[in-house]
């Protein structure tokens, strides 16, 4: 990852600060299954250990997002999108990270405050002027 990226300054952020960081727990699977497939073995370990860094995230269950699958399962197309959809749901998360246009654009946009990297990355800035 590029230091001066969004993505960087949101998690180095996110794990200095006191923002939460929500996963649902399909997303680590998500992952390291495509660094497997895109980028091999070795690859998809270490970033299953660099997710394991992240401290104290708040990793939402199957069992615990399962329970919203049916208030959303009409609103997205990519069933893949669904746990992370359910997640935000019940934890009443304030933003969606994501650059999934696609996504953005389906009718679960009701339900969800979905925002990219960049524009996340200036909340985040005028968040910590008024708090610092």
């Amino acid at each position: 990852m590029n230091p001066d990226s969004d993505e960087a300054f949101i998690l180095d952020n996110m794990i200095h600060e006191s923002f939460d960081i929500i996963q649902s727990d399909y997303l680590i699977d998500e992952v390291v299954q495509w660094f497997r497939r895109k980028k091999g073995r070795s690859n998809s370990s270490k970033v299953w250990h660099y997710l394991d860094t992240i401290p104290n995230p708040i990793l939402i269950s199957k069992y615990e997002w399962g329970a919203y699958v049916d208030s959303v399962r009409e609103k997205v197309v990519d069933v893949d999108d669904i746990p992370h959809i359910c997640a935000y749901i019940l934890m009443d998360c304030d933003y969606f990270i994501t650059e999934n246009r696609r996504l953005t654009q389906m009718s679960v946009s009701d339900m969800v405050n979905f925002i990219s990297a960049e524009d996340i990355r200036k909340v985040m800035v005028d968040y910590l002027q008024v708090e610092n």
